[in-house]
C-alpha cells in the first residue's frame, strides 16, 4: 500500500471528522459542508456519480481548475478523457 503523503494531513483531519451514518466509510452528501474545509476548497473537486460513466463535475476549485488546465464543472469527468 501507498503511504499518503504529509501535504494531505490537513484534507484527512477534516474528511476523517465527518459523521459516518449511513456507511461506515463514506459520509453522506448532506454532511459534507464547505465551510469544514476552509482555504483546502481551492484545491479541490467534488463529484457525483449519476450512472456508470457518468461523474459529474458539480465543483472545481480554482487551484484544481488551474493546475488541470480545463473548466470542468458542470460536466461529466469520463468526458474529459482522451479517446
Amino acid at each position: 500500500m501507498t503511504a499518503i503523503p504529509p501535504e494531505f494531513d490537513a484534507f484527512l483531519n477534516v474528511w476523517r471528522a465527518l459523521p459516518r451514518v449511513k456507511h461506515p466509510l463514506l459520509p453522506s452528501a448532506h454532511d459534507i459542508v464547505p465551510r469544514a474545509f476552509g482555504e483546502l476548497l481551492a484545491c479541490m473537486a467534488l463529484t457525483e456519480m449519476l450512472a456508470p460513466q457518468n461523474l459529474k463535475i458539480f465543483f472545481i476549485g480554482s487551484r484544481f481548475e488551474m493546475n488541470a488546465s480545463l473548466e470542468a464543472a458542470g460536466k461529466n469527468y469520463y468526458d474529459l478523457l482522451p479517446d
